[in-house]
């Protein structure tokens, strides 16, 4: 399986999974933003628009308790 390239192909937002399942968010320092999930658990994510400009770089979201 090939490494997902945000240049060649596009995953259409899905604004009704994100409402569900998204409580709150929060911008931290170095363009990390901190998600609140409705299943109890928080995750971290980097602000992917570098990685856009960036291709070599990877985009790496972890999980947070």
């Amino acid at each position: 399986m090939e490494p997902f390239n945000p240049k060649k192909e596009r995953v259409p937002f899905r604004r009704d999974i994100f409402t569900r399942l998204i409580k709150s968010g929060t911008f931290l320092a170095d363009d990390v933003i901190e998600y609140k999930l409705s299943i109890g658990v928080s995750w971290t994510a980097r602000d992917n628009r570098a990685a856009l400009e960036a291709p070599d770089k990877k985009v790496r979201m972890k999980p947070t308790e």
